[in-house]
């Protein structure tokens, strides 16, 4: 996605943040590679585009000029959907009005210009409704989006706490180690490896489907109920069918091992 932001008066907010808020709505959006200008600017700034384009000689806070150019294009270039222009004037004039950061307000600004850009219209009350909802939506959806260390610290502090307030975890976690080790003494198979080691998982992966239902179970239910202790009984049921299977899977596996072993 190319992207062209240029600023104008004020300092400009986070351009590279800018940037990428402008590629993950478009691609929210569906819209595949292209280009889309945005220009940061003032009051006068604004107000002369208003009069030079639209015949308007006011300042506004945002006006998008869809060009949608996607038609009769050299291979590989990107089309140009159009421009967003935003008055930074009037970013720090309504973000001071609703009370929020005004980085806050640009970034609104853009995401509306660019729903413009899309087609959506906010002429009638309900296309109104209907814009500023979904402006609304996606730059929430920004705003709480994760980096993938984050992803990936919430993972192990899930495996953390898993081990840590379950006992049957652990249980099953010291039935795997055992079953690794006596798998490394008995030399088994590259096949017999994979095999054990998605058995492995399978447990311990309906261990922890069991103690997320059974956390869920109890905040939406801190009651007893019936359903409630279906659910809960239904999630521990998967996890003993699973550590049955282990238990068979590890007859086949090990058993031939060791009666070899023997003679």
């Amino acid at each position: 996605m190319e992207i062209r932001v240029e600023s104008e008066g004020h300092p400009p907010p986070d351009l590279a943040r800018l940037k990428r808020l402008v590629r993950w709505a478009l691609a929210q959006e569906g819209v595949p590679a292209a280009e889309v200008g945005v220009l940061l600017t003032t009051d006068a700034g604004i107000q002369q585009l208003n009069r030079e384009y639209l015949q308007r000689d006011e300042p506004t806070d945002v006006i998008a000029f869809s060009l949608g150019e996607t038609e009769g294009l050299p291979e590989g270039e990107l089309p140009y959907l159009g421009d967003v222009a935003i008055s930074l004037d009037r970013a720090r004039e309504q973000a001071a009005e609703v009370g929020h950061p005004w980085c806050r307000e640009v970034e609104l600004l853009v995401v509306h210009g660019l729903l413009h850009l899309l087609g959506y219209e906010d002429e009638g009350e309900s296309e109104r409704r209907r814009m500023v909802a979904r402006q609304d939506e996606l730059l929430r959806a920004f705003e709480h989006r994760r980096p993938l260390w984050a992803s990936f610290q919430a993972a192990f502090s899930g495996l953390g706490n898993l081990f840590r307030t379950q006992r049957n975890a652990r249980i099953h976690l010291g039935a795997a180690l055992a079953a690794v080790v006596l798998g490394g003494l008995l030399r088994l198979a590259f096949w017999e490896w994979a095999v054990l080691v998605l058995t492995i998982a399978v447990v311990l992966v309906a261990e922890g489907l069991n103690s997320a239902i059974e956390a869920l179970v109890d905040l939406a239910s801190p009651e007893s109920r019936p359903l409630a202790r279906r659910a809960k009984d239904l999630a521990a049921a998967a996890v003993l069918l699973a550590a049955c299977l282990a238990v068979v899977v590890g007859a086949v596996l090990f058993l031939p091992h060791l009666l070899a072993w023997l003679k």
